[in-house]
């Protein structure tokens, strides 16, 4: 998403159950995770963490 302007957010503690009756009441889907999409304000916004090189973090067998 940054490639293209926006920010996301995964989120944590929401009620799975509640979520998949209102949004899913035909149990043909449920919900495994939300993600929040948009904007942000760039005033606000906190640097990047470092991240590992991909030798660091992964092992090829």
């Amino acid at each position: 998403t940054r490639s293209i302007g926006l920010d996301c957010c995964p989120m944590i503690g929401f009620n799975k159950e509640k979520l998949n009756q209102e949004f899913f009441p035909d149990e043909k889907y449920k919900s495994i995770f939300i993600c929040g999409i948009g904007y942000g304000d760039e005033s606000k916004l906190q640097p990047r963490a470092p991240r590992l090189d991909f030798e660091d973090a992964c092992n090829i067998l």
